[in-house]
């Protein structure tokens, strides 16, 4: 009779363990038993994999936002993604994955994280690795112990890798391009990012070609100085130019159009009277062949202006401009002399 009582006492204690073991929910934990040895095995987390990886572009430009956008599941609500950077081939850098942002995924299951970009590289995001959190419960005296593992825990696999190239900054703030006999021009600037090492070059277009004239290195802060003969870039349209390397793809920006004056001989008249032309320019020029119109770029070594060619002349062996009264009262002219210009 003892025996009936104690078994009928029993059955109480058992469904309420039971029913504490039922309470927790599947979808929060995972149950792991114990071993034969007695001791706990913990469960394995769940993976939630990252889907439908998108990127606003896989080119942009130095400083500009990439954003990237996907999916995972819904259980990982709440969790941290991360949008890493990987570039091996730039020297001197760090050659690991690096973080450009952090975001938490939204109750759907989606993410979006944006990030400005400064060099090419390899992209993806990956979850922020969390512990899990553990449960213990006791089951009796038999000494028995079951581990759950917290589904906020689970791991999100990396997305897959994306290849994105950034175009570098390439600024110029100074140039020397009205040149004056055999001076050397030359052209100042920066190029981003800021590294030293990098090379960037002048280039002149002749004959419908863009020809190197001179180059240099980038300083430590990536700026440069390029200096070049006027010879080699008289009347030419010029530009500056970044090949590309691993960091950065090529760029080249215009810098404008050199003007190289040479000396040559030249006298003066007053034009009050009729030109060949028709026509009276404020600043005008006589010459021999050049068509009318065409602008001429005339200096003192002080003072330039830029002329117009609007009648014809001089005559006399040697000279190969008259000014009229305007342009020899600008660079304060008189007689017969020598004076630097070009065509412009």
């Amino acid at each position: 009779m003892a025996s009936s009582r104690l078994i009928r006492s029993a059955r109480p204690v058992h469904a309420v363990a039971g029913a504490l073991v039922l309470a927790v929910p599947s979808s929060a934990f995972a149950f792991a038993s114990a071993g034969a040895s007695g001791q706990a095995t913990p469960a394995k987390p769940a993976i939630s994999q990252i889907e439908s990886l998108k990127l606003d572009s896989t080119h942009v430009a130095y400083g500009r936002k990439l954003t990237a956008t996907g999916q995972t599941s819904s259980l990982a609500a709440g969790r941290k993604v991360e949008l890493e950077l990987s570039n091996a081939n730039v020297p001197h850098s760090y050659h690991g994955w690096r973080v450009l942002a952090t975001s938490t995924i939204a109750k759907s299951g989606r993410f979006s994280l944006t990030a400005p970009m400064r060099e090419s590289g390899q992209v993806r995001v990956t979850g922020v690795p969390v512990a899990a959190a553990r449960l213990t419960t006791r089951q009796g005296t038999t000494g028995t112990t079951g581990v759950l593992a917290d589904a906020a825990g689970a791991t999100i696999a990396a997305s897959s890798v994306r290849r994105v190239t950034v175009a570098p900054e390439l600024k110029i703030t100074s140039k020397s391009l009205g040149l004056i006999g055999s001076q050397r021009g030359d052209v100042r600037g920066y190029l981003e990012p800021g590294r030293s090492g990098r090379r960037v070059t002048v280039q002149a277009r002749k004959h419908g070609r863009w020809r190197t004239v001179a180059g240099a290195r980038t300083g430590r802060y990536g700026g440069y100085t390029v200096r070049f003969a006027g010879s080699s870039v008289a009347g030419a349209a010029l530009r500056v130019s970044f090949a590309g390397d691993a960091q950065n793809t090529p760029r080249s920006i215009p810098a404008g159009t050199a003007t190289v004056l040479s000396p040559v001989l030249a006298s003066w008249y007053d034009d009050a009277g009729a030109t060949a032309s028709g026509f009276h320019a404020y600043y005008g020029v006589a010459n021999v062949t050049l068509p009318f119109g065409t602008k001429v770029t005339m200096s003192n070594g002080h003072t330039t202006i830029v002329a117009t060619v609007d009648d014809r002349g001089p005559y006399v062996g040697g000279r190969v401009y008259d000014l009229n009264q305007n342009v020899a009262q600008a660079l304060g002219f008189s007689g017969v002399g020598t004076i630097y210009a070009s065509i412009a």
